[in-house]
């Protein structure tokens, strides 16, 4: 009987814990356990959740990546650091940011890239030390360095960043 009490519990644990948001398997088996649950109770609520189709990871994966490159204007990489951060499986990773549309990270990167401008003081063109501050804060946000230049631009016919001025 006092098995029994435990699963309901844990169950009951995890369904309170992603009725706040999307979590992905590692986050409710993490939080099942340190709220005392064993390893095979918290295994065993995880797989009801997933029979009523309450957990889903791939799920969570592509809501999560939606929602960091619409609100946070993360790129790719941050968003999959993001993820495996939080437990999700690499296929499951690579499948989500393959349905992620170029055209959109450059358009999230483009509007990162101009919030940026408006903070450094909306300059009218970047001499080396701002181009390589903006080419770190893109970098650092996930976008790919390939993004960051066509996002930034104003590069020279010789391919050098702008020369100071």
């Amino acid at each position: 009987m006092n098995e029994l009490k435990a699963s309901k519990k844990a169950r009951e644990t995890a369904l309170r814990f992603i009725a706040l948001r999307e979590r992905s398997i590692a986050e409710v088996r993490s939080k099942l356990i340190k709220t005392g649950s064993s390893v095979a109770e918290a295994d065993e609520a995880i797989g009801h959740l997933k029979n009523a189709g309450y957990l889903d990871d791939a799920r969570f994966a592509f809501l999560l990546a939606a929602s960091r490159a619409k609100n946070k204007l993360w790129g790719k990489r941050r968003i999959a650091a993001a993820l495996a951060s939080k437990g999700v499986e690499s296929d499951i990773i690579a499948n989500c940011l393959a349905a992620v549309d170029g055209e959109a990270e450059e358009k999230a990167a483009k509007a990162a890239f101009e919030k940026w401008l408006k903070k450094n003081g909306s300059p009218r063109s970047l001499d080396k030390k701002l181009f390589a501050k903006a080419m770190r804060h893109l970098i650092g946000r996930g976008f790919s360095t390939n993004v960051a230049l066509k996002t930034i631009g104003g590069r020279n016919n010789d391919g050098d960043p702008p020369d100071d001025d």
